[in-house]
């Protein structure tokens, strides 16, 4: 995310491409509303910033836009070259922003070209590139100042934009096949619908006026994925959009914790920091950065990451070894693995299908389920001597035999399971879109024989070391040298790692305050220089909450008070057999307890209402206003704040009917679907128990603390006597329901 959530208030145009905030990140999604109401943003004179939303699919947020394009999968590479050729071949760029803030007027060698959707230097027998020609024309030979490998000589410029091996004129004619019409045939948008949507953003490249947009999953999930989003940057950086406030290129990724994951190297072909990983043939450091850092060409450019590129390197060195990385062997540069073919998520098990890996680690992801060919996956699962899951729970790929079409008798894979804690069950931070680390506290200890991840991966650690004392074995250099400071090696405190991460001064043996105060000469140490200032000499600055409200959760929960206002077991579709009338104060929060209750979610039902909430069809016309659901205005989240109707016997929590998604909102008002012998709840449906089961729910299995805790407490009347479909009615549009809306019981004690 070049810019923050926050920040998209200021746009004045929101183009949104493979990604849903108004359902998948709802707390951001109120900056995108903040643009739209106000009547200063958008383009022309104002009136509002306007929503553009492509996506094969119809969302909530297309509801929210002003615009919906329904785009072809994957085919975002043609919408956006239409838009970056439409706004050149119009003039409608930020002529002094090209000129001056990008690489737009650099020359490029001689002899680059673009032919049939091939770039010059190809290899068809090697199906690689020789980049030689894609270099820049230089004034001599000389690097500008500044470090070794961060610096180029400097490359030679045309302000005019008009010399025919220019980036811009290069770019103009690459792009210039993207018509409205080859847009249209390649993407299904409609050409006037396509041209109307490239005249809103042609207009984002004047001063006064910004665009940002949007991405996530729908754009990164591809094999093109990096392609996609280069697209949409170049559009960006023609209109001037980088780098101001409502401007910039951004990823929404505040599921936790993706963010987070990325930025310490969860991929394999990057170290901490996005530090590349080296290659073989990069023998020292010195080779190393020259061939990865990026390069400054102009003496204007700032290029801070290349620059500080061999402090970075040197720091994560030192953090990981200590006093085994020294100036006399590189700082232990040759113990980074240097691989030589892909090792990406797709071809790990593409080997394991060849017999040319023998076992599998899955931590915290479960493989079967999230790939692009899930037989492939099960088959390569099955060719393998041994697997392990370290997981909260059971999952597809830990029970990866018992799926459709596998044949037990004839897999041989040793499969472990490893319990793992659950977030809820550990301390540790948490890193949103905006890199924001926010540290959180256990809420319950781990129970059975669950324990925490880092702690399985350093006692598995601590193993393997062991048997290189013992036996020995190829290149033991890494493993014998890798520094643990810790009280317990076997048993990290994650406190103990963010120190770390965050980095020191080994000089002074103070926490390293910055990551521009980083050296390359050894004397300073860094776990991830994107985090370093977030723990120094003051504490774990993750911490700080600054007046933020915090609601009880945990053991100690039960002391601490919380309005619950007379609220019964009916409310928000909570099932008669709640004991609702215990305690009214807040029990711990656990998401799937494995003792003997049942699975426990305690939750004010403020919050639980918009999730219990299942529409159906709606009997009366929809009205031109928002029309809001149990009393009028929006949505109360305190006692005492605004009138409203009650909600069965309980609380008074209105919803307006523009807040509902897209499928939920479909059917407001239908009093005939209510449960029998309840009254409809401000013409809401809500999710009723012993629903038929939907298509597939016979494959799904009860968790095991759920599956247990049911068994433990026998029959309860709604499980005795489970309405079918017969038994609700067959009404027109009213799909079938999870027995539990929330998707979990909740008990009140």
């Amino acid at each position: 995310m070049t810019n923050h959530w926050r920040d998209i208030k200021h746009a004045d145009v929101i183009l949104i491409n493979g990604a849903n905030p108004a359902e998948a990140h709802p707390v951001g999604f109120q900056w995108f509303v903040k643009a739209k109401l106000d009547p200063t943003k958008g383009p022309g004179s104002g009136g509002g910033a306007k929503i553009i939303h492509a996506d094969p699919r119809y969302t909530r947020t297309s509801a929210l836009s002003d615009m919906y394009l329904r785009i072809r999968t994957g085919t975002d590479v043609a919408y956006f070259g239409g838009l970056i050729n439409y706004v050149i071949q119009n003039k409608l760029y930020h002529e002094d922003y090209v000129k001056n803030y990008t690489n737009a007027s650099f020359i490029v060698k001689e002899g680059f070209d673009f032919k049939d959707g091939l770039f010059s230097g190809y290899n068809a027998s090697t199906r690689s590139y020789d980049i030689s020609t894609w270099g820049y024309e230089t004034e001599g030979t000389t690097p500008l100042d500044g470090p070794p490998g961060a610096t180029a000589p400097r490359a030679k410029r045309d302000m005019t934009l008009q010399d025919p091996r220019s980036v811009f004129q290069l770019m103009a004619k690459h792009y210039s096949r993207y018509t409205p019409e080859m847009v249209s045939s390649i993407t299904g948008i409609p050409v006037d619908q396509f041209t109307q949507v490239a005249k809103i953003v042609g207009e984002m490249g004047k001063p006064d006026k910004v665009m940002t947009i949007v991405y996530a999953v729908g754009l990164t999930h591809h094999t093109t994925g990096g392609q996609l989003i280069r697209s949409g940057a170049l559009l960006q950086l023609l209109l001037g959009n980088m780098g101001r406030p409502g401007g910039g290129m951004n990823a929404e990724r505040g599921h936790a914790n993706i963010q987070g994951n990325t930025d310490h190297a969860i991929s394999w072909e990057i170290l901490p920091g996005y530090l590349r990983i080296p290659a073989p043939g990069q023998k020292n450091l010195d080779q190393y950065v020259q061939l990865n850092a990026p390069k400054r060409s102009d003496p204007n450019s700032w290029n801070f990451f290349g620059i500080n590129y061999r402090n970075f390197m040197v720091s994560l060195l030192k953090a990981w070894y200590g006093g085994k990385a020294t100036k006399d062997n590189e700082y232990a540069y040759d113990f980074i693995p240097k691989p030589a073919v892909n090792s990406s998520w797709m071809s790990i098990y593409d080997q394991a299908l060849k017999g040319k890996m023998e076992g599998v680690l899955l931590s915290g992801m479960t493989a079967t389920s999230i790939g692009p060919d899930s037989n492939q996956v099960l088959q390569a699962l099955a060719n393998l001597k041994w697997l392990v899951v370290m997981d909260a729970f059971p999952t597809t790929s830990s029970e990866f035999w018992r799926a459709p079409g596998m044949d037990a008798a004839k897999i041989n894979t040793e499969v472990f399971m490893l319990p793992a804690t659950h977030w809820i069950e550990k301390d540790g931070s948490f890193v949103n879109s905006g890199r924001w680390s926010q540290w959180k506290e256990q809420v319950l200890p781990p129970e059975g024989d669950a324990r925490h991840d880092h702690w399985i991966t350093a006692d598995l650690f601590d193993r393997v070391k062991t048997l290189y004392k013992q036996q020995g074995g190829k290149f033991p250099d890494p493993i014998m040298a890798l520094t643990l400071d810790y009280k317990d090696p076997k048993k990290p405190e994650l406190d103990e790692i963010a120190k770390e991460i965050n980095g020191k001064d080994l000089k002074t043996g103070s926490q390293m305050t910055s990551f521009a105060n980083l050296k390359d000469d050894g004397t300073t140490t860094a776990g991830d220089w994107i985090y370093t200032g977030s723990y120094p000499d003051a504490g774990n600055l993750m911490k700080r909450l600054r007046g933020s409200r915090r609601q009880a959760v945990g053991p100690e929960a039960s002391r601490h008070p919380v309005e619950r206002h007379d609220l019964d077991g009916g409310r928000a579709g909570l099932s008669g057999d709640d004991e609702s009338q215990r305690s009214c104060r807040v029990a711990p929060v656990h998401h799937e307890r494995r003792g003997r209750r049942a699975a426990l979610l305690e939750l004010d039902a403020r919050w639980a209402l918009p999730r219990a909430l299942r529409a159906v069809r709606g009997a009366d016309p929809e009205p031109a206003a928002p029309e809001p659901v149990g009393g009028p205005g929006r949505v109360p989240l305190r006692p005492g704040r605004g009138a409203a109707q009650p909600l069965r016997k309980g609380r008074q929590v209105p919803v307006c009917r523009d807040e509902l998604s897209a499928h939920r909102a479909r059917a407001l008002h239908h009093a005939a679907g209510a449960a029998p012998g309840r009254p409809a709840a401000a013409g809401v449906r809500r999710s009723s128990g012993g629903a038929g089961q939907r298509e597939g729910d016979q494959q799904r299995r009860p968790r095991p603390g759920l599956q247990r805790a049911r068994q433990a407490r026998g029959l309860g009347p709604r499980d005795q006597a489970p309405r079918t479909r017969d038994a609700r009615g067959e009404q027109e549009g009213l799909p079938d329901r999870h027995s539990h809306p929330l998707g979990v019981h909740r008990r009140f004690r």
